[in-house]
């Protein structure tokens, strides 16, 4: 990777040891294993960042324990255990640590599998050091943003134990949200409106109410998790920015995965994109093998997507919505629950 030294400037070491030590700056671990681009990276970002670097899987998995690492500069191409597969132990075991790939062989695949594992962005060598630092201070504006979040689902889910009042929470969540995205915190409840209709004539337990109306304020969380200005090199190859959107009900799940909330929350979050047919995302399912409050969601969320007031289109005439779902029935969607959504 071809660096302009000239224009950087190289610090002496007492100023490097000072620089080490200022906790207001983000610290970053560079995983690179030849030594010619981890120098160049050092180089470029040592001025504005507090750094680690090492060469292997190994040794990053055993800096992450020791030290408080707030991303992560990641090489696909390494000895032993490749990137990818440090990708995902790190997601699993530090989960607030963001990553971005950074590899001169990539591919529109391999940055949707990035994605998949939890990565935040991605970058093609060669790139240019305003492109890099660009992705970096974006990644590290996104923890920011995903660690509020966290705070809020964390009082959330407190709340939903018993342990914190839950109509604040819900007005502190749902605030949080709307602040962020309020259009979609509108559909959310739209979703969750048409769904409680479509649970009372199911005749659903209290619990499963309860699952729905959690899951309906959060199917799509995951849409905070994903910044498509990250992996905007691979895009532009691959010109597939509709695949990224994809990734949110997968990115989702993650987020709340380690919350003490009903099991099928998670479910609805990563399943409420799947179809009957099978024709569905993330996983494929078909049928029954759809969760089934997620297939409720499904259809919920698909109604509004044809009748509520969306800025991105114009939304269907009632009957022809509801056409729509009758035609759908048993391709897209649960026969059983159509017929139950369309009853007078």
């Amino acid at each position: 990777m071809p660096v302009e030294t000239s224009q950087f400037h190289v610090p002496n070491e007492r100023h490097q040891a000072v620089r080490e030590r200022d906790s207001s700056k983000p610290t970053i671990l560079i995983v690179e294993d030849e030594a010619g681009p981890r120098e160049a990276l050092k180089l470029i970002l040592r001025p504005f960042y507090n750094l680690h670097s090492v060469d292997s899987a190994e040794a990053a998995l055993q800096l992450l324990k020791e030290q408080a690492i707030d991303l992560v500069t990641l090489d696909l191409k390494l000895p032993g255990k490749q990137g990818a597969e440090l990708l995902q132990d790190i997601k699993r075991d530090y989960e607030h640590v963001e990553v971005i790939v950074i590899t001169g062989y990539g591919s529109l695949k391999s940055a949707m599998d990035g994605l998949r594992y939890g990565a935040s962005g991605y970058l093609l060598k060669p790139f240019n050091v305003t492109e890099l630092i660009a992705i970096i201070n974006q990644s590290l504006e996104k923890k920011r943003r995903l660690e509020g979040l966290r705070g809020a689902l964390k009082q959330f889910e407190d709340a939903w134990q018993g342990r914190h009042d839950a109509s604040s929470a819900w007005k502190a969540l749902s605030g949080l949200l709307a602040a962020k995205d309020p259009e979609l915190v509108r559909h959310c409840n739209r979703v969750h409106g048409y769904a409680a209709l479509l649970a009372d004539r199911l005749s659903l337990s209290q619990e499963e109410r309860e699952a729905v109306r959690i899951g309906a304020l959060l199917h799509d969380i995951g849409k905070f998790g994903i910044d498509e200005r990250l992996f905007s090199t691979i895009i532009r190859q691959g010109d597939r920015e509709d695949e990224f959107v994809k990734f949110h009900p997968e990115v989702g799940a993650r987020m709340v995965q380690s919350l003490a909330l009903p099991p099928a929350v998670s479910e609805i979050i990563r399943h409420h994109h799947e179809r009957y047919d099978g024709s569905g995302y993330p996983d494929g399912l078909k049928g029954d093998a759809i969760p089934f409050l997620a297939r409720l969601l499904g259809l919920a969320n698909a109604f509004d997507e044809l009748y509520g007031e969306r800025p991105e289109n114009a939304p269907l005439p009632l009957e022809a919505a509801k056409d729509y779902l009758r035609r759908q029935a048993g391709i897209l969607f649960d026969p059983s629950m159509v017929k139950h959504f369309l009853k007078d």
